[in-house]
């Protein structure tokens, strides 16, 4: 299988590409998943933001050879899925590109990937479609804030990143295994 996800923020510079790094850990022994990034209004070229270092060290990422590149119709027509820290940069992307709107949700959305049915392409298609503004929270912006809002920023990115390796990588095709409470 080959499928690529693309994570989108703002300026490619901490949600993103802790985001990317994140999912490329998670997603190492599993052939085919391509992983990388882009902002909607990238710093071109920069690393990760200062900011972010602290939790990309404290999840064992490595962000030395990241440089932050601009969302581009070829990076969009290239993915399978798209994820966004925000609704607004869902938004923003579907306005210049309708075409992805089977393809583009939001990162924290992951909390109503299917409890059961197995993951495919019919049902990401269903799941990204099935995302209402209401039902899915931004993952905040440390981007010249404080190291606190970067903690927060990569827990909410893990916790969901989480929920979707699992429906991705799932025994037997998927379907996201219930969380014992």
């Amino acid at each position: 299988m080959s499928f690529r996800i693309v994570t989108v923020c703002t300026g490619n510079v901490c949600r993103s590409p802790f985001a990317q790094l994140l999912l490329e850990k998670k997603l190492s022994k599993v052939p085919g998943i391509k992983v990388s990034s882009a902002g909607t209004l990238a710093l071109v070229g920069q690393g990760v933001n200062e900011i972010m270092l602290p939790e990309c060290a404290r999840y064992g990422l490595d962000p030395g050879a990241f440089r932050a590149r601009k969302f581009s119709a070829r990076i969009g027509k290239e993915a399978d899925l798209i994820l966004t820290a925000t609704w607004e940069q869902r938004q923003r992307i579907l306005e210049d590109w309708p075409e992805y709107a089977a393809k583009i949700g939001v990162i924290t959305g992951a909390r109503s990937l299917p409890e059961a049915e197995p993951f495919s392409l019919a049902s990401m298609r269903d799941w990204v479609r099935s995302q209402k503004q209401r039902s899915v929270t931004d993952v905040p912006d440390p981007y010249r804030q404080g190291p606190e809002v970067a903690e927060e920023a990569a827990r909410i990115i893990d916790e969901n990143l989480t929920l979707l390796v699992q429906w991705l990588t799932a025994p037997g095709g998927g379907g996201r295994r219930r969380r014992s409470a």
